[in-house]
């Protein structure tokens, strides 16, 4: 039997069962993909049922565009786009483990756009009827990308503004000419 990439149960300190857990899944140096899942506790000693997995976020990727001044990816070493990854084959099986599954946010402390198989994790998620999205910064947004993501199933995006002016905004991001 293969074993889980993602553990529903987990114990707290306070007594608790809890059915979530943070799971590293990097294998190679620098990349570690974060899972973070959300659910009610239920005391460990009680006969309530553990409460069951409804919303995932899945940092896909590792990798930014940009060094904003207020990120941790700005202060942390710089990722390879190619192999901070969460691959698809890996989305695919930590979904088949929790079909109770209701909304994947796609997102982490890397851009969800630099991801090539983004597209692909939509829209697995929409052909089971998981409502999905992502926060993204938009500088990689294009009416081509809109398009095919929204084909493929999106439910809502939402896009960092960081500044009321193209000068604030730039100067924040670290992007001189970001704002098009």
């Amino acid at each position: 039997m293969a074993t889980p990439i993602f553990d529903p149960v987990l114990p707290d300190r306070g007594g608790c069962t809890r059915r979530w857990q943070p799971v590293s899944l990097g294998t190679k140096e620098g990349t570690t993909p974060i899972v973070a899942a959300t659910a009610s506790p239920a005391p460990a000693n009680s006969s309530a049922p553990v409460p069951v997995l409804r919303h995932l976020q899945v940092e896909v990727t590792g990798a930014c565009n940009l060094q904003c001044r207020m990120c941790l990816v700005r202060y942390r070493p710089a990722l390879d786009r190619r192999t901070a990854l969460f691959p698809l084959d890996s989305f695919v099986a930590l979904l088949d483990e929790a079909p109770q599954v209701e909304r994947v946010t796609l997102q982490g402390l890397g851009e969800p756009l630099l991801h090539p198989d983004l597209t692909a994790m939509v829209a697995t998620c929409a052909a089971r009827a998981i409502r999905v999205g992502f926060n993204t910064n938009g500088t990689l947004l294009s009416a081509r990308r809109i398009d095919g993501l929204l084909g493929a199933g999106l439910d809502w995006l939402h896009v960092s503004v960081d500044g009321a002016t193209a000068r604030t905004f730039e100067s924040i991001r670290d992007a001189p000419g970001s704002i098009r």
